[in-house]
């Protein structure tokens, strides 16, 4: 029987895959929310134990379950779901293990995620040469948000790599609304957007049926608007920083079963989180 925990708010899902330096980042970064009722609940698909030991050792500082399976290829949206069934919030934030949230992203974000709303957010992506310096200086996530940090994210912007440096500005409610209002691309990236657990739940969560990198984000961001839910876009405000790292292969396959749900319009995928045995949920204590 699965255990869940009562009367938590918000579930935070943080989708693993080995890079233990990104993910000590992650978790700091959530550690040091203003807003402190939530869990997290790690989608471990087939870390190396060197992550579970990184894990254990924030278990002090959060409320952390953490399911893990074992390492088959890309098999993110199978592993998400298995973390959602063992959630507990009502709500659902979804993170991939290489963002650094903003302290207030939780307390900002959370009344934007209502029943047939959901919250999709934007991330900065770091350089690879910033993020070599955050790894090699032991940068704290305090320092990763202060001034200083922000002057030299803009110069690596400037005549660097760093992209999309204009996600990484936390403003104002009233300006944020303006800035979100501008942009028209609503669909979701798995690395920061949430949900109502219901409307989740209605549309039977994440495809299983994708194996390997991309398109899954586009698919859910489909089926989820066709059961009648609304995006909100909430940008420099649910504010993140994405570590960078080495792209992974696309699997041409994703885009047929992309293009064969848009196709359909069915809400519902097939092959989700109710096609899920517990027995078969690997629960790491």
């Amino acid at each position: 029987m699965l255990k869940k925990t009562k009367n938590i708010q918000i579930s935070v899902v943080i989708a693993v895959y080995n890079r233990g330096g990104h993910l000590r980042y992650c978790l700091e970064s959530l550690a040091r929310q203003t807003y402190k009722d939530f869990e997290i609940v790690i989608a471990d698909d087939g870390s190396g134990p060197e992550v579970k030991e990184l894990i254990d050792g924030f278990r002090q500082y959060l409320t952390i379950k953490h399911v893990w399976q074992e390492d088959k290829n890309f098999r993110k949206c199978l592993i998400l779901n298995k973390a959602v069934k063992i959630s507990s919030g009502k709500q659902l934030f979804f993170f991939d293990g290489d963002v650094i949230v903003h302290p207030r992203y939780l307390e900002v974000s959370r009344k934007y995620v209502q029943e047939g709303q959901y919250m999709i957010s934007r991330s900065a992506y770091l350089s690879e040469t910033l993020t070599q310096k955050i790894f090699r200086k032991k940068m704290t996530v305090q320092q990763i948000f202060s001034a200083g940090f922000f002057l030299i994210t803009t110069k690596d912007w400037i005549f660097g790599k760093t992209r999309f440096f204009e996600y990484g500005i936390f403003l104002p409610e009233a300006l944020s609304k303006i800035a979100s209002g501008l942009k028209k691309d609503k669909h979701i990236f798995g690395r920061c957007w949430a949900v109502q657990r219901s409307d989740y739940e209605k549309i039977n969560g994440y495809n299983n049926d994708f194996v390997g990198a991309y398109y899954e984000d586009f698919e859910i961001t489909a089926r989820l608007n066709f059961s009648g839910a609304k995006p909100v876009l909430l940008i420099d405000r649910a504010v993140s920083w994405h570590l960078f790292h080495k792209r992974v292969s696309m699997e041409p396959q994703n885009l047929e079963i992309y293009a064969r749900i848009k196709e359909l319009r069915n809400p519902r995928c097939a092959n989700g989180m109710d096609q899920i045995n517990p027995e078969d949920i690997g629960e790491l204590k």
